[in-house]
């Protein structure tokens, strides 16, 4: 068994779909369950009369520790998602990188879910996630040397 079949990360299902490569149904089907989520997570519901939007992140988060904890398993079953689809161990660290802020944001007495509510970790890894797969499919094809024999 190598090393890497003994971590308990999510295998990779997918690459990044390359321009011009018809793009897998399950692949849209797992990215389009991620953007479902994160919205549920971040942004679903409106304050009536303000143009602030908030999800089931806030909310959970007034439960002290236990809250902001079940937040961050969620978020993170949301990057393991984005892992099958591809992401590269670079993304994979800011995705990151934003559920740790967030966490310790919603960690604060009070003011933890209202900072939650304007953060949005899971919306910003969503973003993330769909940047850099824009990119890859917006990519130039590689150029080929020419010979001139």
């Amino acid at each position: 068994m190598s090393k890497a079949d003994s971590t308990n990360a999510p295998a990779r299902r997918f690459t990044f779909p390359q321009p011009g490569e018809p793009v897998d149904p399950a692949f849209v089907a797992l990215l389009a369950q991620i953007e479902r989520e994160a919205v549920l997570l971040d942004s679903r519901y409106r304050i009536p009369g303000t143009d602030i939007r908030f999800g089931l992140d806030p909310l959970i988060g007034i439960l002290p520790v236990v809250g902001d904890v079940a937040a961050a398993l969620w978020s993170l079953r949301l990057v393991g998602i984005a892992r099958q689809l591809g992401s590269d161990a670079s993304l994979i660290r800011r995705m990151l990188w934003h559920i740790t802020i967030d966490f310790l944001i919603g960690l604060v007495p009070a003011v933890g879910p209202v900072a939650d509510t304007f953060y949005r970790c899971n919306v910003r890894n969503l973003d993330l996630l769909l940047t850099a797969i824009a990119q890859r499919r917006n990519a130039a094809p590689p150029q080929t040397s020419k010979s001139t024999d």
